[in-house]
């Protein structure tokens, strides 16, 4: 009866070292990750979620992996780009503190990170992501549908003052409109700004209209009536430059410097 029970308690052995042999290879491939996890809670970064075009955005981060004096690469990429390249270097402070200074020159949504150099190999920190709210002239925007109204015109408003967004009405016609569809942009809108004003000395009416209500009216006269638009459009769909007149008029609407304020 000895020999099998030795027999048995070998087998048993066998098992066991074959179990810990398969179990081995994953605990290693396991330690790499947690070490670049550690790494990278080494170097941490913030920055303001959104700012407009033109401001600066300032970030600040904290660097444990490299002496006071020392420098580190600050890295930019745009959204739409997907390559992060160098936009600067910024020194280490006296407790690991990081300050740089950018300047929002467009649009849209930009992410950053620290790149730190070590003995063997780099740092990088988690990307932080900033979105730059800007200005869109609507005469620039590709429009959804339109009516005998004409984009991005040349025109004299209020005797002499000049701009080169003008929406213009064709006097042809009877009536017209032009409308944009916010929802097929590239990013969320939330202003509205727009003003009409009138370019002949006969009878036409001009309105503004988002998702369909009219937010500015007004009755021109012998070139009488303009009006200024300024308004919260957030979460609305559309926005709408609408005019009539009788057929027997010669005016001409034009709807200038309107513009949405969007995060693209």
């Amino acid at each position: 009866m000895r020999a099998p029970m030795v027999r048995a308690a070998g087998a048993a052995v066998a098992v066991l070292v074959t179990a810990a042999a398969l179990m081995t290879p994953s605990s290693n491939a396991a330690a790499p990750q947690r070490a670049a996890h550690a790494r990278a809670a080494a170097v941490t970064l913030k920055a303001p979620a959104r700012v407009d075009e033109g401001d600066r955005v300032v970030l600040t981060g904290l660097v444990r992996v490299r002496p006071a004096g020392g420098t580190v690469t600050v890295q930019r990429m745009f959204k739409y780009t997907g390559e992060w390249r160098n936009v600067g270097r910024a020194k280490v402070g006296g407790r690991g503190g990081v300050r740089f200074v950018d300047v929002a020159h467009r649009g849209g949504v930009r992410y950053y990170r620290l790149v730190v150099p070590t003995r063997h190999s780099r740092v990088v920190s988690k990307g932080v992501a900033v979105t730059v709210w800007t200005w869109h002239d609507l005469s620039d925007e590709p429009y959804s549908s339109r009516l005998g109204t004409f984009q991005r015109q040349y025109v004299n408003v209020l005797d002499g003052i000049f701009y080169d967004d003008g929406i213009v009405a064709d006097d042809a016609i009877d009536s017209g409109f032009m409308e944009w569809d916010l929802e097929d942009t590239r990013g969320v809108c939330t202003k509205l700004r727009a003003h009409v004003a009138s370019q002949g000395i006969d009878y036409a009416h001009g309105s503004v209209l988002v998702d369909g209500v009219e937010v500015g009216s007004g009755d021109f006269v012998d070139g009488y009536g303009p009006f200024g638009v300024s308004k919260d459009i957030s979460g609305a769909r559309s926005v709408r430059f609408e005019w009539s007149k009788p057929a027997d008029s010669s005016e001409s609407l034009i709807m200038y410097d309107s513009a949405v304020y969007c995060s693209y």
